[in-house]
């Protein structure tokens, strides 16, 4: 039973305005980058160039590594892949695998230095969320990293968590 002045939802009226968007970027591929993870799996798929974005899942508020590899021949680190891989036009976002764990690039050195070679932070996303809304990003807003970021950065149906400085 309905309680009095109480009124039932009309469900033409909730998705009246409502815009579905049903493309999505197909090549992304998610890398969990720890210490002792070495830079040419992304150096390798930037050179292959099948990919469109990578999601680098980092520790902490997008901590990445930046000692130099050597391999073979070469020397590269982390932030070397990443210039490679945005100057080959391919979107990299770093997102932090923890609870509450917001990627704010320019809070430590080393997070900087990944903003600084063209990443983006994928703001609060949990891995699996931000998967699905770069996939998203990247295929509405091909070639703009700016409007990219800023897809990320809108809560559009609460899948952006609240994070430490939010709890204030």
């Amino acid at each position: 039973m309905i309680k009095p002045g109480v009124r039932k939802r009309d469900g033409v009226l909730d998705v009246q305005g409502l815009r579905l968007d049903t493309e999505f970027e197909q090549h992304v591929a998610s890398v969990v980058v720890s210490a002792d993870t070495p830079p040419y799996v992304l150096m390798d798929m930037v050179r292959a160039g099948r990919i469109k974005g990578v999601i680098l899942e980092c520790k902490g508020a997008g901590n990445i590594p930046d000692r130099p590899w050597q391999i073979g021949e070469e020397s590269y680190s982390w932030i070397d892949a990443i210039q490679a891989a945005t100057a080959a036009g391919i979107v990299v976002g770093i997102v932090s695998p923890f609870e509450d764990g917001r990627v704010i690039l320019d809070r430590y050195e080393l997070g900087a230095k990944a903003k600084a070679a063209g990443a983006i932070g994928l703001a609060s996303l949990t891995p699996a969320m931000a998967d699905v809304k770069l996939r998203q990003a990247i295929a509405m807003h091909r070639g703009h990293p700016d409007r990219i970021q800023r897809f990320i950065e809108t809560n559009l149906v609460g899948e952006l968590l609240d994070g430490y400085e939010d709890a204030a």
